[in-house]
């Protein structure tokens, strides 16, 4: 009886480590909006911007809201405020938490323009 007990606790806890393992999934947050509500194949558009001669980057993040005039912050699951070091980096960020890139165009005025349309999977 002891065994059969203690069995049924093994399967219980393993039970519940699968459950929260499962649910880690790494989230996207611009301000203080979870990306992950927006519903399967939603589109964004990732917009970035490098600063003339620095090595930071602007990012703006378009899932359908009002954009005013402050730049959206893009956050992790942790609530960091993410930087980029380059356009690839942003690009894998939204990778890694599932989201497809569709398509890329670059604009070249004064400063480079990326704009890139990711789907959600």
């Amino acid at each position: 009886m002891k065994k059969l007990k203690l069995l049924l606790m093994f399967v219980l806890v393993s039970i519940s480590v699968i459950a929260q393992t499962s649910n880690n999934v790494k989230k996207v947050y611009i301000d203080d909006f979870d990306l992950d509500t927006l519903p399967k194949n939603h589109y964004i558009q990732v917009n970035i911007i490098k600063r003339g001669l620095s090595s930071s980057y602007v990012t703006v993040v378009d899932y359908g809201q009002l954009i005013g005039n402050n730049t959206p912050t893009i956050k992790d699951e942790t609530g960091i405020i993410e930087s980029f070091k380059s356009n690839m980096d942003c690009v894998n960020f939204f990778y890694k938490r599932g989201w497809k890139l569709v398509s890329h165009v670059l604009v070249q005025n004064t400063l480079p323009m990326h704009y890139y349309v990711l789907q959600k999977e």
